[in-house]
């Protein structure tokens, strides 16, 4: 899938590599082994892009729903997060790309987007809620997404310089 994915959009060559890089990954199937929601984040994060990314090329409407769709089930996987880089993702490509206008917005049809990623994930978390009396929301939202940023977690350190430095690694 990725490989043809890619092969559409660009040369085949990209489409060997990335297929190459992903299956060289030792981090992927270790990830896929853990019991974490990392790998449904993974996934649900990986097919929404994709199909935003389709959609948004082919102006296809069915691809767009279903990359909001996806963004809203690694939503339940993992939270805010999922939505917050669907968003931020967006808005670098169309700033990398010279299109941070309304106009080219648009086509990403962001408010039926969050009307699709709100029917999927509101529910979950309103039920989970009243069951819960609250305490998963608390636990979830505040504890194991805000909280991660202002302080360390489960023995992780590192000082806020460490993520660029991973990342230009």
């Amino acid at each position: 899938g990725l490989y043809q994915f890619s092969r559409r959009y660009h040369r085949s060559e990209v489409g060997f590599w990335l297929v190459l890089c992903c299956a060289s990954a030792v981090y992927l199937p270790l990830q896929l082994r853990l019991a974490t929601p990392d790998p449904y984040l993974i996934a649900f994060f990986g097919l929404g892009m994709l199909a935003l990314w389709h959609g948004w090329q082919q102006q296809h409407l069915g691809y767009l729903l279903a990359g909001y769709l996806f963004i809203g089930l690694a939503s339940l996987a993992k939270g805010p997060i999922a939505p917050a880089m669907a968003g931020l993702s967006m808005v670098i490509f169309l700033l990398w790309d010279g299109k941070l206008k309304w106009t080219y917005i648009r086509q990403f049809r962001p408010f039926l987007g969050a009307l699709i990623f709100l029917a999927v994930a509101l529910p979950w978390y309103l039920l989970v809620h009243a069951k819960t009396d609250g305490v998963f929301t608390q636990a979830f939202f505040v504890e194991h997404n805000i909280d991660r940023f202002s302080s360390t977690k489960e023995g992780h350190g590192g000082g806020v310089w460490v993520v660029p430095l991973l990342l230009l690694v």
